[in-house]
């Protein structure tokens, strides 16, 4: 029984598919050359306000975004999550000038004792 050679495994005795015959290349007819170039002199070149390309464009930003308030749970959390960062900013700073006044410490440079802090008035 023979296989189909879409079914038949690397080592079937099936024989490979025939490529398709190949087309010779054909020139376009007149016909088919004298309609396309009568669309192509139809069509024109059209001069578009840039102002008006530009509100267009605009237009349709704004129509393809969804309404912000259908985000109010989300718009939440994001700000949230700024102000978490911006913490962790702030300690991430204390903590690198805590380390920076160690090593000035170890290497001499600035005295170990504590600074009193002077109080604005």
């Amino acid at each position: 029984m023979r296989v189909p050679a879409h079914l038949a495994g690397p080592d079937s005795d099936a024989a490979p598919p025939a490529d398709p015959p190949a087309r010779p290349a054909q020139e376009p007819s007149v016909g088919y050359r004298q309609a396309l170039d009568a669309h192509r002199a139809s069509r024109g070149t059209s001069v578009v306000d840039p102002r008006i390309r530009a509100a267009a464009e605009r237009q349709a930003r704004s129509q393809a975004r969804e309404p912000e308030h259908l985000f109010g749970d989300g718009q939440a959390v994001v700000e949230e999550l700024r102000e978490r960062a911006a913490r962790q900013g702030a300690a991430d700073t204390t903590w690198a000038r805590a380390l920076r006044r160690l090593a000035d410490e170890r290497a001499g440079r600035v005295s170990s004792a504590p600074q009193r802090l002077e109080r604005p008035a």
